[in-house]
């Protein structure tokens, strides 16, 4: 199971990251996502854990925890696939479904229903 981890400090390594959720069970893999200019941590990153249960436990126990003075958040990784949905279950991508029916003509000023 693919487990965000946000909130983290700059000074959060992957190995550190991988010391904490080790005590749920095994890692298969951490990592920390950095700015391509600066090479520093943009404050989160992934863990890869292959049982279910024990990415489930290590979520449980470990988000909301302070850790170097912040409180982390850990939770479940949006594969990146899933659609945004509104509060109605509509595609909120869709600005005909976000906006209503109304659409716009920005050459003319005319709008329509």
């Amino acid at each position: 199971m693919n487990i965000y981890v946000g909130n983290l400090t700059e000074q959060m390594t992957e190995d550190g990251l991988r010391t904490m959720f080790e005590a749920f069970g095994k890692v298969e893999s951490v990592k920390i996502i950095k700015d391509r200019f600066r090479d520093r941590s943009k404050g989160f990153g992934f863990v890869e854990m292959p049982s279910n249960s024990e990415a489930d436990k290590a979520i449980k126990a470990l988000n909301g925890n302070l850790v170097d003075k912040k409180l982390i958040k850990v939770n479940h990784a949006d594969s990146g696939a899933k659609k945004r949905k509104n509060l109605s279950g509509k595609d909120d991508t869709n600005p005909q479904v976000r906006w209503g029916r109304q659409s716009a003509n920005i050459n003319s000023g005319n709008f329509t229903s």
